[in-house]
């Protein structure tokens, strides 16, 4: 169940979540939840439900800006400011719930930071990461800047010679042994799966014998044709990608047969716009050697809104099974009129959440043009021992005061699962060291 509070977070907040290169809006939205779980599931459940969050969100290409607050209930006495802005690999928060101190999340070490929170609280954090486009780019930085001056074809025909093929699969391999980004994305991908480890072995059996795959299927050289607004890639007679696209949309092909750990995979990738909507179609199928099914998912969705405010309904559905687990399901329903929207989440596991409120278009007086700030701020993926102490030492005070309104208007079942993730966190025991006494 907390994948799916992780999920309606994300969709609300992420600034990867752009729809155009310009974007302004203005949001008051309130949730409902309903959840089978055990009571810590319960209590967050119903602290979702008397949430309340309000603001403004401003995009300017890479730069955003949320301004915010929340509150419980809607009473006024709980209401808490927060500000979330920054860049796509640098996010700045403040509150005065931090007592106005500046954290810094650097989401190059999100998933690492994920995967520990998970390790000590069994809070999947690195799900919710792996929703960010950035979590993606960061972990095939290395590799998509060693491939691109070899793969890279403009409006013509150009031949990839075998040798330079074989040595990019040289290079492909050790940067994925060797880039921490792309070890974490791997170890999160793969605790997706109820067997994590089969998942690690598939992925490291096909970039160890990449080298030998393409070896033995191309002669001399690849081709890479783009011409008439399509480009192809072939071996020998073998069409592995072909990707067309015009004003409307885009369509992308990718077929992948006899990978070095025996699997075949057909992905096709289709996006097209009609207006203030857009529909997606994503499938990707996998088999073994003996035609069995490795993996199997489908993306559908279907009057999708590009632009606000959203005026149609929409449904946005993901299904997805690895092997012979169970098949999950996630579907996004939603609709919207003159501002008015209301969005429905439901998960496989029985989870249901609505959020409904107001999501108008809003155009701030001044655009965000951030730029990386370290100095003066708190990296809390990289806060260890004395800094952490010094950070709690500084926020303790703040953070206390601002938090009595809210437990104050919590029910009792919630403030014990509060300060019992607290106790796990090792929060109070951090409180006790030197300098935290007044606290």
């Amino acid at each position: 169940m907390k994948r799916w509070i992780a999920l309606l977070l994300c969709l609300l907040l992420v600034p990867g979540c752009a729809l155009g290169e310009e974007m302004g809006f203005r949001f008051d939205l309130r949730f409902a939840m309903e959840a089978a779980g055990d009571p810590t599931a319960a209590a967050l459940s119903e602290l979702l439900d008397m949430l309340q969050v309000q603001g403004t969100y401003a995009l300017q290409g890479d730069s955003f800006d949320l301004d915010g607050s929340f509150l419980l209930d809607g009473d006024e006495e709980t209401r808490t400011g927060l500000r979330l802005y920054g860049l796509p690999h640098r996010w700045y928060l403040r509150s005065p719930l931090l007592g106005n101190e500046t954290a810094m999340l650097d989401m190059v070490a999100a998933l690492e930071f994920g995967i520990k929170i998970d390790a000590h609280l069994a809070l999947s954090l690195q799900n919710l990461f792996l929703l960010l486009p950035y979590s993606h780019q960061s972990a095939f930085a290395a590799m998509r800047e060693a491939a691109y001056p070899v793969l890279y074809a403009r409006e013509t025909t150009r031949s990839v010679t075998k040798k330079q093929l074989l040595t990019l699969c040289d290079t492909l391999l050790s940067l994925s042994q060797s880039d921490r980004a792309f070890t974490y994305w791997l170890q999160s991908v793969a605790g997706l799966s109820e067997h994590p480890e089969q998942v690690t072995s598939s992925i490291r059996a096909n970039l160890a014998g990449m080298r030998d795959w393409l070896s033995a299927r191309m002669d001399s050289s690849m081709s890479i044709t783009v011409k008439n607004n399509q480009e192809t890639w072939k071996l020998r007679k073998i069409t592995v990608f072909q990707r067309t696209w015009d004003e409307s949309g885009e369509h992308a092909h990718i077929s992948l047969p006899k990978l070095p750990d025996g699997s075949s995979w057909e992905i096709d990738w289709q996006w097209t716009r009609d207006g203030d909507t857009a529909s997606l179609l994503i499938t990707a199928d996998a088999t073994r050697e003996d035609g069995s099914t490795l993996m199997a998912l489908r993306v559908n969705g279907n009057g999708l809104p590009v632009a606000l405010p959203v005026n149609a309904p929409f449904t946005l559905t993901c299904e997805a099974a690895y092997a012979a687990e169970a098949p999950r399901t996630v579907t996004l329903t939603g609709e919207g009129w003159d501002g008015d929207v209301t969005v429905r989440l439901t998960a496989s596991d029985g989870t249901r959440v609505r959020m409904e409120g107001t999501l108008l278009p809003w155009a701030p007086e001044v655009w965000p043009q951030w730029e990386d700030v370290i100095d003066d701020t708190w990296n809390i993926f990289s806060l260890y021992e004395h800094s952490l102490s010094d950070f709690v030492d500084a926020i303790a005070r703040p953070m206390l005061t601002g938090a009595m309104p809210l437990l104050a208007r919590a029910p009792v079942n919630v403030c014990v699962t509060l300060m019992d993730l607290a106790t796990q966190a090792g929060l109070f025991q951090i409180l006790q060291e030197p300098g935290a006494e007044a606290y």
